[in-house]
């Protein structure tokens, strides 16, 4: 995913932290930044309108995100926009943003969310003593919104901080002056991602983001509202190629050197060029009528050579658009000597994995031996569907986690064969309740274990009159997820507990 160099913010940023959405790491998208995860801190396997969150677990020592190099704030006149995700919890106090802390002293600023649900900026890591800047807007229900900070002022006079809430000027700050006399932004930096979590010696709780944006440059409210806005698309307002406004459209595709002549087991690489606006993906899918080529990296072995000419089609497809392909025609002449084929294996990848309900996953084959075995096989499947090419579709999700297996036999030896194992998660039904993964203080996932529940309705801490608990036990699934049936409808919290672990988790019923 590349940076968006047209943007007209795009000389502003000092660094955009998010999820690759290839590699599924953290990372800064301006500069070279390299983050190294803890335990508890993760990148989710399911997106959204604005990409991949990111998910600490718990407040522990290891949930968090290192960086090996600080990623800097300039002196004054910055900004800082964040995507922030998940629903928090009341009474827990979490540092979306991490740490920043200047290079004249130990003392930081956390950003961060308080008991009462708002979001500001705190003088340590944690939300007592003095607020520095906060905004006005509870926003611990939101599922997702954007915030901003906005930070202007002199040396001498201290700093003004604005507040943004989904675009939307909250709150102007008074100037806070600075008590060693030399700036209170000196050359911030970013020192450590990871303090989100709860107030020391609470409940474990967690928290997600999106994005985290620094400008050198104090953005304008209509420049605010136009990155919010524009959030969506994996993206964050167009500042990577992608995004709201700048959505890639595939015209064709074309393969280097076209139509090419090669001698029976000949290798070559074959290379496509994506066509398009808006920098459009340049991963394509390769298919060839005969010989082997790799589906993702276009290495071709041409078959073996045999009595008469063979005329092979060599196909790329857009991955961004499979109704744009090329295809290109190979040539073998006659001649040599014809190599018995003979299967001596085969595999199939990925091995196991997690598919949502109704989702596709590209299993790829390999069918190994002398004389060029053919790749074709018989697919065989316990549920959902796998057409030719190896695309298996999920089949709906059900009230607990399903296991699948899909098996590969080589058509040219049908003694060999390979399976792979897919899971689809759960989803909960009108009057359930799906808990996300139940992980302990160790950090595994709670798989079949017995667990003791309580449904609480309403959100508020304290009595709540004339409210009815509804109580009851089960099992979680393999993948630690458990399912709660009879529900009235409505905002709840449910607590639940398995030997001396105690969980519990927000949420609403249909």
């Amino acid at each position: 995913m590349a940076l968006n160099t047209s943007h007209p913010l795009y000389p502003y940023i000092e660094s955009i932290v998010g999820v690759d959405p290839v590699t599924k790491r953290l990372v800064d998208h301006k500069g070279s930044t390299i983050f190294t995860m803890g335990a508890g801190f993760s990148v989710t396997n399911t997106t959204s309108k604005y990409g991949y969150p990111v998910r600490l677990n718990t407040h522990q020592g290891s949930a968090k995100a290192t960086l090996s190099s600080p990623v800097r704030l300039r002196k004054m006149n910055s900004t800082i926009f964040l995507v922030l995700g998940n629903p928090f919890t009341p009474g827990f106090t979490y540092y979306p943003s991490a740490l920043l802390a200047d290079n004249a002293s130990s003392s930081g600023r956390t950003i961060g969310l308080d008991s009462g649900g708002v979001i500001g900026i705190y003088p340590n890591q944690n939300a007592t003593g003095h607020v520095w800047a906060m905004s006005a807007t509870d926003v611990h229900l939101k599922a997702a919104f954007t915030a901003a900070f906005t930070l202007g002022g002199a040396d001498s006079t201290g700093v003004i901080v604005k507040s943004y809430i989904d675009g939307v000027l909250d709150r102007t700050n008074p100037p806070y002056p600075d008590s060693r006399g030399n700036g209170e932004w000196v050359e911030s930096k970013f020192i450590s991602y990871g303090t989100f979590g709860q107030v020391p010696g609470a409940t474990p709780g967690g928290g997600d983001f999106y994005w985290i944006i620094t400008f050198n440059k104090l953005l304008s409210d209509a420049e605010i509202l136009e990155l919010h806005n524009g959030t969506g698309s994996l993206n964050t307002s167009s500042l990577l190629a992608g995004g709201a406004g700048q959505t890639p459209t595939v015209t064709g595709v074309v393969i280097t050197g076209g139509n090419v002549t090669m001698t029976g087991s000949e290798s070559r690489m074959f290379v496509a060029t994506v066509q398009g606006t808006n920098n459009p993906s340049q991963a394509v899918t390769w298919a060839a009528s005969s010989g082997t080529i790799n589906s993702s990296t276009g290495a071709f072995v041409a078959p073996f050579a045999s009595a008469s000419v063979q005329t092979i089609t060599v196909t790329a497809t857009s991955v961004e658009d499979n109704t744009k392909s090329a295809s290109i025609t190979v040539s073998v002449p006659a001649g040599g000597t014809v190599t018995p084929v003979n299967v001596t294996g085969i595999s199939v990848t990925p091995r196991q994995a997690e598919v949502l309900g109704g989702q596709q996953l590209q299993l790829i084959v390999n069918v190994a031996g002398t004389g060029n075995p053919s790749q074709a096989v018989t697919w065989v499947v316990s549920g959902g569907s796998v057409n030719a090419t190896g695309v298996w579709t999920a089949p709906a999700a059900t009230g607990s986690a399903t296991t699948y297996t899909v098996t590969a036999t080589s058509q040219a030896n049908p003694t060999y064969s390979a399976s792979v194992v897919l899971t689809v998660p759960a989803v909960a039904a009108a009057g359930q309740f799906l808990t996300d993964r139940m992980i302990n203080n160790a950090g595994m996932a709670l798989g079949n274990a017995s667990i003791a529940w309580t449904w609480v309705p309403g959100r508020q801490v304290g009595g709540i009159a004339g409210a009815t608990l509804v109580e009851g036990t089960g099992n979680t699934d393999a993948l630690g997820q458990l399912l709660v049936t009879g529900l009235p409808a409505g905002a709840g919290i449910l607590f639940a507990k398995s030997g001396s672990a105690v969980f519990y988790q927000e949420g609403l019923v249909a």
